[in-house]
């Protein structure tokens, strides 16, 4: 499912040049259903290395916790986790000038994050040599 966002919905907005401000309802609504399968795809990706690890290592182990249906069971911890972090989640939004998506709604347009992370890293070096 993520595929379509990352794909064909990436592509259809490139060449539409689309940003943010132009199409808001659908940007943003597609970043956060992005991010969550996002989320879920990594985390139930863990868990399949997980019980290939644990099939390699003790089989009996693996075959105990991963046996019948538990395997749906476990399925909906990623989906669970999956749901919460993207309710607690900036969603990642698309910009057309970089064909992209991305946290920063600004990102080619207003560059201050550099001088601001710039100017905060000079603090903090100075603070702890200073120390």
């Amino acid at each position: 499912l993520v595929m379509l966002m990352n794909g064909l919905e990436t592509g259809i907005l490139g060449l539409m040049g689309a940003v943010f401000c132009d199409y808001p309802t659908l940007i943003y609504t597609s970043g956060s259903i992005g991010l969550s399968l996002w989320f879920a795809e990594t985390s139930a990706e863990l868990l399949l290395a997980i019980n290939r690890c644990l099939e390699l290592l003790n089989p009996k182990l693996a075959h105990d916790i991963f046996k019948g249906n538990r395997t749906w069971w476990l399925t909906v911890v990623p989906s669970i986790y999956a749901v919460v972090l993207s309710l607690f989640t900036a969603p990642i939004l698309f910009t057309g000038l970089y064909f992209s998506w991305f946290f920063n709604p600004y990102v080619g347009y207003n560059d201050d994050f550099g001088k601001i992370q710039g100017l905060l890293k000079c603090l903090y070096m100075l603070n702890m040599h200073g120390m």
